[in-house]
């Protein structure tokens, strides 16, 4: 019926710790009818070896409230094998894991932070969890206050599944990196037969500053980024000056209509590119070659630039002369970026 449950009583046995498994309802439906799987037991943990003999108390079926019928379990007999001689009686038997956390990567000194330790069990109770606390100590750099645990178990069809949860206060008490101590647990696997240990290495990755030196840290970054963005505004806006006079020089040598007129372009170029003002015309185009190594035609047409500038007539340009020089000015420019 989906509307059934199970109930069962709590009991004791010495020797053995016993954990009721919380009763479930699992429906079951079929093309031909709707079914209900009800599940209820015990988890029982022995603590010392022996024979036992073990007479469960009866399982309840209840239906809408009302116990409808008593289910006995016959007595059976179980027989716990004790651990080799090489395990302590106080090692945890079963599957351990251990996780560590930190509320803050960055904490002030003299003010609380926490660090978070938990151990999870598989098949191994809360209680019989390794204790790892005594691995923690002060020292001259982190004082450690008391510590909250809390513990949980988990009793299902499928095992025992258990928790300890422990939040350690603690205190830098000097800046700088702080060193968390390396952890250490062993248990019993005995699904191999084996002693296991799992580790938490040294951890220095929490850092503790006072105030004081928050403050200078925080100039410091201020006046770092205060002068990268100055930076940043005076080399953009080199950047938008050069390109602004070289394209006033490609425009000026586009509308020149005589040799001479070319002259100016050529004076905003070398403004461009921070060069000597006043250079000649050979001295201009030195540099211009080191830098942008200009085609071989540019020599012959800067040669005949020179003379005409030189000489006392200025005479008219030639527009395919104009173009070819703008030309090979841009192509020189562009190959350059690239």
């Amino acid at each position: 019926d989906l509307f059934a449950s199970l109930e069962q009583e709590p009991f004791k046995i010495k020797g053995l710790d016993i954990y009721p498994i919380k009763p479930t309802t699992e429906r079951i439906s079929t093309a031909a009818s709707k079914q209900a799987k009800l599940q209820a037991g015990w988890i029982m943990y022995p603590i010392a070896d022996g024979s036992y003999e073990i007479k469960l108390p009866d399982i309840q079926y209840e239906l809408n409230g009302v116990i409808r019928y008593s289910i006995p379990i016959p007595a059976f007999s179980v027989s716990v094998q004790a651990l080799p001689a090489y395990v302590p009686p106080t090692l945890p038997v079963g599957k351990l894991t251990i996780e560590q956390r930190y509320a803050d990567r960055l904490i002030n000194t003299n003010t609380l932070g926490y660090w978070k330790l938990t151990l999870k069990g598989d098949g191994i109770p809360a209680q019989w969890l390794p204790a790892v606390l005594r691995q923690i100590k002060s020292n001259d750099d982190i004082r450690y206050s008391p510590v909250t645990s809390e513990r949980s178990n988990t009793a299902g069809v499928n095992g025992m599944q258990s928790q300890v949860l422990h939040t350690v206060p603690l205190k830098a008490l000097s800046n700088g990196t702080l060193d968390l101590p390396a952890l250490r647990v062993q248990y019993f696997d005995p699904a191999d037969g084996r002693l296991k240990t799992l580790a938490i290495e040294k951890q220095n990755n929490i850092y503790a500053l006072s105030y004081f030196w928050r403050i200078i840290v925080l100039l410091i970054l201020g006046g770092l980024l205060y002068k990268s963005l100055k930076w940043l505004k005076e080399f953009g806006h080199k950047k938008w000056l050069k390109r602004k006079l070289l394209m006033q020089a490609m425009h000026q040598i586009g509308q020149a209509r005589t040799v001479c007129e070319i002259r100016p372009a050529l004076n905003l170029i070398a403004l461009a590119e921070n060069w000597p003002d006043n250079l000649s015309i050979s001295a201009w185009y030195c540099l211009w070659n080191s830098k942008y190594r200009a085609q071989e035609d540019l020599d012959s047409l800067v040669a005949n630039l020179s003379l005409a500038c030189y000489s006392n007539r200025d005479m008219k340009i030639d527009p395919e002369y104009r173009n070819h020089f703008l030309l090979c000015i841009t192509k020189a420019m562009i190959t350059r970026r690239s």
